[in-house]
């Protein structure tokens, strides 16, 4: 049954079931490109180009300032156009050419700290700078293929395979690099990979530009103020983009450093780490039709204040990860994180449409890509600035001493401390009103 429904929800006979399979398909290939040149793959490649745990920091919160400046300019831009798949295609094609292509040669034409650190940076901010119009163009285009009753469905499934079938080659990637440890060979499987990502961009860029391109019904707003605006007029709306702050921030105070921590200072190895991040889709094989369920009973919010509840100690127990102990316990944490964060993901995915009304779309998209930006810029602002200006911080917990990064990783679970019982009240306060106004 489950079967039939996802050939029905993908099918190709209908125009909806195209966009939606363009869409999974880019689900997947973003997920693949992020694990190819992100992550621990991104760490061992400035790793290996010498850049430090700061430095790293930095580069990591410059495409998100990229997207504070860009994202409240392209609805100027997008709306200058009646038919925009043109410019979002060129916009997206430019962002994989600079970003990927350009990262991964400039260590080899640029050999000092400084100037390898200064071009990186504006390599990275220019690319970011040019994906905010193909974001928010993407966004206003596709909403289209996901009406309500279908993105419980979608959610489950693109991200059921975002993470399984990147995760296969993930695993193999990673014990290739693991087998080449202390070797020059090791940065030629990193760079090779970051090829492979290349070349999985430019696919995604033309699958995406197969869909019939929708009319556009957002009003003509000719003015920056207007759009940073609009939104704040509605309230709910505006409520759940405080949340996705929170969360944003939390998670980027610590996630990047971590890596980092886990590389260099626990001696975690590249195939433990892909391993974890691989199974997450055999939790989505046998826990998604008991989440997707549970949030039909109930609501988006209140599932996800329940995941924030149980992260709550598994976070804060993650933060003890020693090179003693970092087998059984991040299996133990990372396992209940990967159970919670079905549901987690599911719901958190459809935080930007629940209020979003039918005119004005791109305005909305465009303030929920601003919020999520700004949250990971001041999340890796606050967790690198951290580290820089208390390079020996300390404290003591149950009598373990622990340090600076340990901390970072702390504040997620305290976000989560604040963003469950937020969850309740907005669940009660205002999605069931929603839903009940909807049916």
């Amino acid at each position: 049954m489950a079967l039939i429904n996802a050939l029905k929800l993908f099918s190709l006979r209908d125009e909806g079931g195209k966009g939606r399979a363009a869409l999974m398909f880019s689900a997947v290939s973003d997920m693949l490109i992020l694990q190819l040149t992100g992550g621990i793959f991104y760490t061992g490649f400035l790793v290996g180009y010498d850049f430090d745990i700061v430095n790293i920091g930095v580069l990591t919160f410059i495409p998100f300032l990229a997207n504070i400046f860009g994202v409240p300019l392209t609805p100027l831009v997008l709306r200058r156009f009646k038919k925009r798949k043109a410019v979002i295609t060129i916009a997206r094609t430019s962002y994989y050419l600079i970003n990927i292509l350009g990262i991964t040669l400039l260590p080899m034409f640029v050999t000092g700290s400084a100037a390898k650190l200064g071009w990186m940076a504006a390599i990275i901010f220019v690319s970011n700078l040019v994906n905010t119009i193909s974001v928010a163009g993407y966004n206003a285009w596709y909403i289209n293929y996901l009406p309500e009753h279908v993105r419980a469905d979608y959610f489950s499934i693109s991200q059921f395979l975002s993470y399984f079938i990147p995760g296969i080659l993930i695993l193999v990637s990673g014990a290739l690099a693991d087998s080449l440890t202390g070797s020059p060979h090791q940065m030629i499987i990193i760079i090779a990979l970051r090829y492979v990502a290349l070349a999985v961009g430019l696919l995604n860029v033309i699958v995406l530009a197969l869909p019939k391109e929708q009319p556009y019904s957002e009003t003509e707003t000719a003015r920056i103020t207007e759009i940073l605006t609009t939104p704040l007029r509605n309230r709910p709306f505006m409520l759940t983009m405080l949340m996705v702050f929170i969360w944003q921030f939390s998670l980027n105070a610590y996630s990047s450093l971590f890596t980092v921590y886990l590389l260099n200072d626990i001696g975690v190895s590249y195939l433990f780490y892909n391993i974890i991040i691989a199974t997450y889709s055999l939790f989505f094989i046998f826990f998604s039709g008991f989440w997707k369920r549970w949030i039909s009973r109930t609501s988006w919010f209140g599932v996800y204040g329940v995941t924030m509840l149980i992260n709550i100690p598994a976070q804060f127990a993650l933060a003890f990860v020693s090179p003693s102990n970092y087998v059984p316990l991040m299996l133990a944490t990372r396992y209940t994180q990967h159970f919670i964060g079905i549901g987690q993901n599911v719901s958190y995915a459809n935080f930007q449409y629940i209020f979003i009304p039918e005119g004005d779309r791109i305005t909305y998209t465009s303030f929920y890509q601003l919020t999520l930006n700004a949250g990971n810029f001041a999340g890796l602002a606050f967790g690198t600035a951290f580290l820089a200006l208390l390079p020996d911080f300390s404290m003591n917990i149950f009598g373990i001493t622990l340090g600076g990064v340990p901390f970072l990783v702390m504040v997620n679970a305290a976000a989560s401390a604040v963003l469950a019982p937020l969850s309740f009240w907005m669940a009660r306060r205002y999605e069931t009103r929603e839903r009940a106004a909807s049916e």
